[in-house]
């Protein structure tokens, strides 16, 4: 039983030599069985299901009914073989990083996409229906508290009509959850800083995806075009006190490869714009080089509402 059984469950949550996510998988795989579970509760619930098994496989075999969904959420795998554009849809939430919150309904949608329970369109809108949902939250630097309340139950208040505006309802009607609409989104792009956020690297990779092309597998640098700590080229193109509030702005970063970025430092925009547009690896880098002749708060502004265009129709309302 140990051997042939249980280590080989055990033994898959293992990521790395001395990282484990095995202990991480009993709350949301206990709140699929019972939603009004709290943390403390759970192994006493499920010790009491146990008992309703006299084979021990049988429990483990039940436990492990719901890893594949779970470890393909948390690494980016697609151990449950989804088609590509599924597992795509399945390997963004691991890569920005979505509140654990979400397990429980991910884990039993990602599971009805593979099954065959859910249909593979449906269950991919859903997801992207999610996605927005997240991603708006995090733009507008919205905390992932009170989402238990929301995920904890949504797979069974969406059983009568399993869709993706039926969950966008059901989640709207949480009075005590924001769900950002588009005027709070482009405020927050406009004003709010995106550099330091957990989002950042996702969201200007999708960006640079969403221009098309072939896209580096990681972004190793997120560079500030003005500088946080400009030389004097900058000094007639921002005020001096605009611009801390304008350094970290999505408007003001774009990705590069590290080298190239200690080589621009904080010098001047003629010499970084040369770089940018001949030598950068990501198509986004090399636009905004094409785009902008000069960089000032006129050209910052006016990025800044091409970018909310952009990200209000890649993650709508």
């Amino acid at each position: 039983m140990d051997t042939h059984t249980w280590q080989p469950f055990y033994e898959r949550f293992k990521i790395s030599d001395t990282t484990t996510l095995f202990e991480a998988y009993f709350f949301p795989y206990g709140l699929i069985q019972n939603s009004n579970l709290n943390k403390s509760q759970v192994y006493g619930y499920l010790r009491k299901e146990w008992e309703k098994h006299e084979d021990p496989a049988e429990i483990i075999t039940k436990l492990a009914s719901y890893q594949d969904a779970f470890l393909d959420l948390m690494t980016g795998s697609n151990r449950q073989g989804l088609p590509q554009e599924a597992a795509d849809a399945v390997k963004r939430f691991k890569d920005f990083g979505f509140p654990a919150s979400a397990l429980p309904f991910l884990m039993q949608l990602t599971k009805g996409m593979a099954d065959g329970t859910v249909e593979l369109h449906v269950g991919v809108e859903i997801l992207a229906r999610i996605e927005a949902f997240l991603i708006r939250r995090a733009l507008c630097g919205i905390e992932p508290t009170g989402l238990h309340a929301v995920f904890r139950r949504l797979w069974e208040d969406t059983k009568e009509d399993r869709c993706a505006d039926a969950v966008a309802a059901k989640i709207k009607e949480k009075s005590t959850v924001t769900w950002p609409d588009d005027e709070f989104v482009a405020r927050s792009i406009r004003a709010r800083p995106l550099y330091g956020s957990s989002v950042a690297p996702f969201v200007i990779r999708q960006y640079d995806e969403g221009l098309g092309g072939d896209v580096p597998n990681n972004i190793s640098w997120i560079e500030h075009v003005l500088p946080r700590n400009p030389d004097a080229s900058w000094d007639d193109k921002f005020e001096k006190e605009q611009r801390p509030k304008l350094t970290n702005l999505w408007a003001n970063l774009i990705p590069l490869s590290a080298s190239m970025n200690v080589e621009l430092a904080n010098g001047p925009y003629s010499k970084k714009r040369s770089v940018y547009e001949a030598d950068a690896m990501f198509k986004s880098a090399r636009k905004f080089a094409q785009d902008h002749s000069d960089w000032t708060l006129e050209e910052l502004e006016k990025r800044s509402e091409k970018l909310i265009i952009w990200a209000l129709s890649r993650w709508p309302g």
